[in-house]
């Protein structure tokens, strides 16, 4: 590996952590060396600006593994999403640019996955016990706080300054040149749980899927992805505006993993704890 910041990507995680740290960048490196060669010629540069993320420390000591998967990140290219993303948590309490950065509270992106994952991990408890993003923020990826994992889709970043359009055909592009690649990062990660932000067609991407319900908030599936299996919950892009907290995310999301329970598909999680 390369990288002359290498040893700054391993800092924060526990020892115990470190291994799979070192297989995901790893992972990375193949990927952005397939890009290269995978692109056309006038799409090449894009490989240079590759993306990278996955785990925040502690995640493997969570009661329960959580993936978020959304479609891509903004203005981020060539950066290590974990890194620009944790002190934003941790310290900054904004997201986004000087001038057009957005206190994390009212970020609903990144604060809607610091409140569910709060909740869920907590027993599922009720909403409004659960505390503003940035109070979660002060421990996030600490041993005292919560955690879990992020990947985008696209491994390309969005350099548009419109946060509301995704630009589908730079996301294509990077699923079609990625080979198996999703799949790898989603079988290293070996979530318990995944959920994905309206992904849509993309979903077979992360492995083999059995549907087990549609048509509501969000629609559940069985994952297989190597040899672990999941529980998949795919559901609104959690930017979407006019969307309600509860009743288009928290509840659904909440509900889907008790069933998942009940059908044994979670294992070794009690929500009422």
């Amino acid at each position: 590996m390369n990288d002359p910041n290498f040893h700054l990507k391993l800092q924060g995680f526990p020892d115990a952590e470190l291994g799979k740290r070192l297989e995901l960048l790893e992972l990375f490196d193949d990927w952005q060396e397939a890009m290269r060669h995978t692109l056309p010629p006038e799409k090449k540069s894009l490989a240079e600006g590759f993306v990278w993320d996955g785990f925040y420390p502690y995640f493997y000591e969570q009661p329960l593994k959580i993936l978020y998967v959304g479609r891509e990140s903004l203005g981020l290219a060539n950066c290590d999403y974990l890194d620009e993303i944790l002190p934003a948590y941790r310290i900054d309490k904004k997201i986004g640019v000087t001038g057009g950065a957005k206190h994390l509270n009212s970020a609903f992106y990144h604060a809607r996955m610091l409140h569910i994952a709060h909740g869920v991990l907590h027993g599922c408890k009720k909403w409004d016990d659960v505390p503003w993003a940035e109070r979660i923020g002060d421990t996030f990826a600490t041993a005292q706080g919560i955690s879990f994992a992020t990947m985008n889709l696209s491994k390309f970043s969005n350099e548009s300054a419109d946060e509301f359009s995704a630009d589908w055909n730079l996301i294509r592009l990077s699923v079609d040149c990625s080979g198996d690649f999703i799949k790898r990062e989603v079988e290293l990660l070996d979530p318990d749980v995944v959920i994905t932000m309206n992904i849509g067609e993309f979903l077979p991407r992360f492995g083999a899927l059995e549907c087990r319900s549609s048509g509501g908030p969000v629609d559940t599936y069985v994952l297989r992805s190597g040899a672990k299996t999941s529980l998949l919950i795919d559901g609104w892009h959690f930017s979407a505006p006019g969307k309600s907290h509860v009743r288009d995310f928290y509840e659904p999301i909440c509900s889907a993993i008790q069933a998942g329970i009940r059908d044994g598909l979670v294992k070794n999680f009690d929500p009422a704890h």
